[in-house]
């Protein structure tokens, strides 16, 4: 069992240098919250006892539950500490953040699967799932949806119907190789969404 330590910024850009080595740092200040890496990632998460009754057992909850709280090449000590305290208090009233997570993630694929019908719609799907991502940063996300509206508006195709997709098979068709390549030179060949505003603004005019 790994002996808590008093998580720093220096611990944490000593446990975050590459290459990556696998390892479970606990916080000896907060019960609970630990940085965790492995040979490809870090994160934050507090691990805790859920309370009360497991609904889907009738019983009480078995073992603890690792709530995972952020990348921690983004999330500061402070941030992870503060974000750890929130999660406590949920705990303490009976809730459990994880699987709070987990129902409203649930709820978000339920979402996805009506298919929207105009162009603004399937905006406006595109917006909420981006936002419920964890990466890229939240200033990131919130910039491509604006530069999107943005060209949505512009072109004013806001009110156009969503063309579907003319592949019923397309699921299976991602798992293609060649689809793959054919999907990465389209990709590479697509005009970013600022020169799209552009380009949109000079027709316009």
């Amino acid at each position: 069992m790994p002996t808590p330590v008093k998580i720093t910024e220096p611990v944490r850009s000593a446990r975050l240098r590459r290459p990556l080595v696998p390892s479970v740092t606990k916080d000896s200040e907060i019960r609970g919250l630990a940085l965790h890496v492995t040979r490809t990632r870090s994160f934050w998460a507090l691990t805790y006892q859920p309370r009360g009754i497991n609904p889907s057992t009738g019983k009480r909850w078995g073992g603890g539950v690792r709530h995972e709280l952020g990348d921690a090449m983004l999330v500061t000590v402070e941030e992870a500490r503060t974000d750890a305290l929130k999660a406590k208090v949920v705990v303490r009233a009976g809730g459990s953040p994880h699987h709070a997570r987990l129902a409203s993630t649930a709820n978000a694929v339920a979402q996805r699967a009506v298919l929207p019908q105009t162009v603004d719609e399937a905006l406006g799907a595109y917006a909420t799932t981006l936002m419920n991502r964890r990466q890229p940063s939240e200033a990131t996300r919130r910039k491509s949806i604006h530069y999107a509206r943005k060209a949505i508006k512009l072109m004013k195709a806001g009110s156009h119907p969503r063309r579907a997709h003319p592949c019923n098979g397309a699921r299976h068709a991602r798992n293609h190789a060649g689809f793959r390549r054919r999907a990465r030179s389209r990709l590479s060949r697509t005009r970013s969404i600022p020169e799209l505003v552009r380009q949109a603004r000079a027709r316009r005019d």
